[in-house]
């Protein structure tokens, strides 16, 4: 096993590291990366008070995807997620309510939708898309 990161590794890093940065200075809410290995949670995020800044105990889960290949599928308003039928039901089952989170590095974009039976949608070439809007910016989330 190699201790130097691979491409994949420092992409995932850096998109998870801007989406903490996001949350915490912009948001002011509060990020825990899932620190062991996960199918489908990165992270949760508790929501903190807009004025006071005090945590709310209310959770999201959020499952961060970085790198350029996930923006090489636009639709006219954004970009066309594919997720695996095993992630889906996962999302769906999943305690918490659900965000993908697309890390746009070149630009230190982060762009979110909400992953529920609202957002998965029949794909043209069959299977299931979600529709990540390029203008839910993750700093607007409020």
């Amino acid at each position: 096993m190699s201790l130097i990161p691979t491409d994949t590794n420092s992409t995932n890093r850096a998109g998870i590291a801007l989406c903490e940065y996001r949350v915490t200075r912009e948001l002011g809410w509060i990020f825990r990366e899932q620190p062991t290995s996960d199918f489908g949670v990165d992270a949760q995020v508790e929501i903190a008070g807009a004025d006071d800044g005090i945590a709310t105990g209310r959770l999201l889960g959020a499952q961060v995807k970085s790198g350029s290949s996930y923006f090489s599928k636009p639709y006219e308003g954004g970009w066309i997620y594919r997720p695996s039928n095993r992630h889906m039901a996962y999302w769906l089952n999943h305690s918490l309510p659900m965000n993908l989170l697309l890390v746009d590095l070149e630009t230190e974009t982060v762009y979110w939708q909400e992953l529920s039976e609202r957002t998965f949608e029949r794909g043209p070439r069959g299977g299931i898309v979600v529709k990540v809007p390029s203008h839910q910016v993750l700093a607007t989330a409020r």
